[in-house]
């Protein structure tokens, strides 16, 4: 059977956690995304893709099996395809491939952690790598390579929504080493289908540009330091304020006495929006080496002329459109919406 396998593509499977449209490919000017850009050109650009589900959970648990979240009953962090009643035979997308006789493996984040539980192991991933050892899905334990966060020489603080870190030897943040270990075991999946001739599915999903961004400071120095800002700022005229909502990593937790989110006034958020940009633009920045350096393993070796490599995000990121995304700029008082001083 592994000799029909020299004509099966190879799959490199890459996700990016909250990744907006926003590389160069895209036509944004600001963030510096020359591996993705690079990959761009080179194959497909999908200029009108929708996302099924604007949430982590129930994004993961559509596209990795394939079903709308009316089918997997996922609409939140509760639920996933796996249980009774819902998918628990269905057959996943790295499981696809696993049942094809491909050797798969992943890291990080592709499946939301927990949802469905343990990573879908070991269903959706080979349970032994080309020699025979244990080949376990791997989830990194996040690192912590900088210490304090460098903030020097910055107009506004960032009221904790983002880091950037000064490197340190031999110490690594969690997508860095979920992409040192991916490409590792690339490296061996590209050996045995070398020598065996069996097909390859390898995935890896990054947890940034997920809030907290966090990646060393050199990423965030090199965009340029005033970044412009939402082109359509005001929440729309007329428009309810019941479809106005707070972002769940960013929110202040107050609302108006109706119950109702009350967005601020398009006068009351400029400037601070700017650095905030910017932070999410160096974070995509750093995301984007990340995967140049997988991109690096596999476009230096033979396998690359076989092999189908797909990059995506879960879902979009507001930064300021209509009012939206703007509680990192902001604290809630009594008294109303203040700029943070």
């Amino acid at each position: 059977m592994l000799a029909a396998h020299n004509t099966l593509r190879n799959v490199l499977f890459l996700i990016s956690d909250d990744f907006r449209p926003s590389s160069g490919s895209y036509g944004n000017k600001d963030a510096l995304t020359p591996h993705l850009d690079r990959l761009a050109a080179e194959g497909t650009l999908f200029t009108s893709a929708h996302v099924q589900f604007s949430y982590c959970a129930p994004s993961r648990n559509s596209f990795m099996s394939g079903r709308r979240p009316d089918a997997t009953k996922s609409y939140n962090f509760l639920n996933h395809f796996r249980e009774q009643g819902v998918g628990a035979d269905w057959v996943a997308l790295p499981e696809l491939f696993r049942e094809a006789g491909y050797l798969v493996t992943g890291a990080n984040k592709l499946y939301h952690e927990g949802l469905p539980p343990s990573f879908d192991e070991p269903r959706s991933w080979s349970a032994v790598g080309p020699s025979g050892e244990a080949w376990p899905y791997v989830d990194p334990v996040p690192a912590n390579a900088s210490g304090a966060c460098d903030h020097a020489n910055l107009t506004f603080t960032d009221d904790g929504r983002f880091c950037l870190t000064t490197p340190q030897p031999d110490t690594f943040l969690t997508d860095e080493a979920a992409a040192r270990l991916i490409s590792s075991r690339l490296a061996q999946a590209i050996d045995n289908w070398r020598r065996n001739a069996q097909p390859f599915f390898v995935g890896l999903g990054t947890h940034q540009p997920h809030l907290t961004w966090t990646y060393p400071r050199p990423f965030f120095d090199a965009i340029p330091e005033h970044v412009a800002e939402a082109a359509h700022q005001a929440w729309p005229a007329g428009a309810p304020h019941l479809g106005w909502h707070e972002c769940a990593e960013m929110s202040h937790p107050y609302w108006d006495s109706s119950g109702l989110g009350v967005p601020p006034s398009a006068a009351d958020f400029s400037g601070h929006q700017s650095l905030m940009r910017r932070a999410y633009y160096g974070c995509l920045s750093y995301v984007d080496s990340l995967i140049g350096k997988v991109l690096d393993v596999l476009d230096t070796s033979a396998a690359a002329a076989h092999t189908v490599t797909v990059w995506m995000g879960d879902h979009g990121w507001h930064l300021g459109e209509h009012g939206l995304w703007v509680q990192d700029e902001f604290k809630h008082t009594q008294e109303g919406w203040s700029v943070i001083p």
